[in-house]
């Protein structure tokens, strides 16, 4: 798709069983993490279409890739199989090796342009053909990541907690409470992640170090008022009794 345009396949291949569209969304910092739904009916996307050619009864319906819902990649760049094309041309691989298999035919050469970054990149950008391949296994394997915000609420409501809440609690008891909620929230996000359900608690985890610092500064700023007005009780009582005892 290029300026909200499906660019149709060559004639060359104009015996295909189904014509589906790619479009690559970028998000935050240029990294791709879903997709959108075509912005054009003439075509489908194309994991729609390779179901669709594939004659599998379960996949009769189109497949609605929701706006919360994120591409859930499998690691670094290059996790997927890739085999030389000249190769396969020359008869290096047997016919059996493709039966019963989704087979994908791109380009991973950075300098052709379809790279892309995701969030496990490690020393290259992500081929788009391995993205496409990602994206139609997240459907086969019912895998899609779904994103749930949900979890900013309840950080907010967290830090509001330390403040209103929590200001005569003793330190070490703050402390416990803090570092419970940090570890209960890594720990949930790894679990609901391992049941395809996203977590973003890095926002979380910063309103929560940060209003705990700032919960630190103030009562510290309280300590020193409360040891001060002491002090001075402690300077004005001696004078009082400096000046009873010359008098």
């Amino acid at each position: 798709t290029y300026e909200n345009s499906p660019g149709l396949p060559t004639s060359l291949l104009s015996d295909q069983s189904a014509t589906g569209s790619i479009e690559t969304v970028t998000g935050q910092y240029g990294v791709v993490r879903t997709i959108t739904s075509p912005v054009h009916s003439l075509v489908p996307p194309l994991y729609q279409a390779i179901l669709t050619a594939s004659n599998d009864s379960k996949y009769s319906k189109p497949v609605i890739w929701m706006k919360n819902e994120l591409i859930n990649f499998y690691g670094p760049e290059v996790t997927f199989f890739y085999l030389s094309y000249l190769d396969v041309i020359n008869g290096d691989y047997p016919p059996t090796l493709f039966e019963d298999k989704y087979v994908f035919i791109g380009a991973k050469s950075i300098g052709l342009g379809d790279v892309h970054l995701t969030p496990f990149n490690m020393e290259f950008p992500t081929p788009g053909v391995e993205i496409q391949a990602t994206i139609l296994n997240n459907i086969l394997e019912d895998e899609r990541l779904t994103s749930l915000p949900i979890i900013y609420l309840l950080g907010s409501t967290f830090c509001v907690m330390i403040f209103i809440f929590l200001k005569q609690t003793s330190e070490y008891v703050l402390a416990v409470l803090v570092s419970m909620f940090c570890t209960f929230l890594i720990v949930g996000s790894y679990i609901l992640f391992r049941y395809n359900f996203y977590l973003d608690i890095s926002l979380t985890l910063l309103w929560v170090v940060t209003m705990y610092g700032a919960h630190l500064f103030l009562q510290g700023v309280w300590v020193s008022k409360s040891l001060f007005q002491r002090a001075k009780k402690v300077e004005n009582e001696l004078l009082d009794n400096i000046d009873t005892l010359y008098t």
